[in-house]
């Protein structure tokens, strides 16, 4: 074992201390890993959800979401503005709310500000899954709106 070094008479500090030592420590050492991946994970899965889009707007032309609005039953021009509405209002609430997100953040923390946008996200999953496809055409936008504005916040 290395000898200790001592520092003004009072403190002692030892040159080297095993890997061992320092994880064994406290029974929630680990605690600040864990808490990094599962900080991680939640972002990989709500935080992204705005940018993937283009993807979404694919799967809605398939299950003809927005069709009714055609009258020659193809997609056109009108199809397509709804589309993009829904995507550009998503953009922008995404962009614009991270400045109330962040005082959010500043006053009461990361930890409020992660569960409070997680379940804003998830209260916009719950609402596109539950949609029937006869009430997704106007209750999309909304769910679009709710998963860009918890989304932004992590």
């Amino acid at each position: 074992r290395p000898q200790p070094i001592q520092i003004s008479g009072e403190t002692e500090i030892s040159k080297t201390s095993s890997t061992a030592e320092k994880l064994n420590a406290s029974p929630h050492a680990n605690y600040k890993y864990v808490c990094l991946g599962l900080s991680a994970l939640n972002s990989f899965l709500v935080g992204g959800v705005t940018f993937g889009y283009s993807g979404m707007s694919l799967i809605l032309r398939e299950q003809g979401t927005f069709a009714d609005q055609c009258a020659c039953g193809s997609f056109c021009a009108a199809e397509k503005e709804a589309l993009a509405l829904v995507s550009t209002v998503g953009f922008a609430v995404a962009i614009g709310s991270r400045l109330f997100v962040g005082l959010i953040l500043d006053v009461q923390g990361p930890k409020i500000t992660s569960i409070l946008c997680s379940l804003i996200c998830f209260s916009g999953f719950i609402l596109l899954g539950t949609s029937s496809p006869e009430v997704l055409q106007s209750t999309f936008i909304w769910a679009w709106i709710l998963l860009s504005l918890g989304g932004s916040g992590l």
